[in-house]
């Protein structure tokens, strides 16, 4: 049997060696689906604090990181897998435990936005093609609570698959920003 990522053959008996960022996906396109069109099949995340953890190093396919407190930049790194995957058109929502979308910024960021900090031709911060895309999300700081966000990828840049997302827990540093949704009438 032979393998082929992104056209290139791949050894099967060298995929224990690799680095998880040069590992082939497997995806698997039904009959009557289109075989062109973006398909997401798995999402990871890591944050500064997962290195030490096993999420980088040793396989584990984290769904769910706690970024640390003592870190200045609450950066997070999303790995997404699929098939036909494209930077121009791949977007990310990300809501709170509240259920409130957050803005995402393409710039650097004040203590509140949240922020797609890699740069692509496109600059919208989620980089590659094919079957592997990074995104690189900076969360807010400045937390006066533990807040808990939740990512949805559109890979077609339209429809959020909500079968594949993961997690990022902020853990409150003592600052301003707290996490409560208030009601105003007009």
């Amino acid at each position: 049997m032979k393998l082929y990522q992104n056209g290139k053959e791949v050894n099967i008996t060298t995929l224990d060696k690799r680095d998880r960022r040069d590992k082939p996906t497997f995806t698997v396109v039904g009959r009557n689906q289109d075989s062109t069109k973006p398909v997401l099949s798995n999402l990871t995340i890591t944050s500064y604090r997962t290195s030490g953890t096993g999420a980088v190093n040793d396989g584990v396919e984290k769904t769910e990181t706690t970024v640390a407190s003592n870190q200045v930049s609450k950066k997070t790194e999303v790995h997404l897998y699929g098939a036909n995957l494209n930077e121009v058109k791949t977007k990310v929502k990300i809501v709170d435990q509240n259920g409130v979308e957050w803005p995402i910024e393409g710039a650097e960021s004040d203590l509140i936005k949240m922020v797609l900090a890699g740069k692509s031709g496109v600059n919208n911060g989620i980089l590659g093609n094919g079957t592997f895309q990074i995104a690189e999300i900076i969360l807010p700081g400045n937390l006066k609570e533990n807040m808990t966000f939740t990512y949805t990828f559109a890979v077609d840049g339209v429809n959020f698959d909500t079968n594949h997302q993961v997690r990022a827990i902020v853990e409150k540093t003592g600052g301003q920003v707290v996490p409560e949704v208030k009601k105003y009438n007009i």
